[in-house]
């Protein structure tokens, strides 16, 4: 069974972000990685848990993959794969998930 994936609206603006910073210098390199951060997502559908778990809540789990220097941090629930955050792993990943989990 294949989960659906769902991106918040902040994991977008993550990508957006990511994107615009990037593309400073190189928009080739810049649609590179959020190709490569896309695609790796696209592999939750099928194996949602193929991520580390960084903690449990109450209706599912938190992991989260890594893609070159970005961690995707996502919640697993029934049928669904929830993209919570796109965050640069030199960031402080409390602050950059702070409020978007219940």
């Amino acid at each position: 069974m294949a989960f659906k994936i769902i991106w918040s609206p902040e994991s977008i603006a993550d990508l957006e972000s990511i994107a615009a910073y990037i593309s400073r210098d190189s928009e080739t390199y810049a649609a590179m990685m959020i190709g490569r951060i896309v695609d790796r997502v696209e592999l939750l559908a099928t194996f949602p848990r193929s991520g580390p778990r960084l903690w449990r809540i109450a209706e599912g789990e938190i992991r989260r993959v890594v893609v070159d220097n970005y961690l995707v941090v996502y919640e697993v629930a029934a049928e669904a794969v929830h993209i919570a955050a796109v965050v640069h792993g030199a960031r402080s990943l409390r602050k950059a998930l702070r409020g978007r989990f219940k």
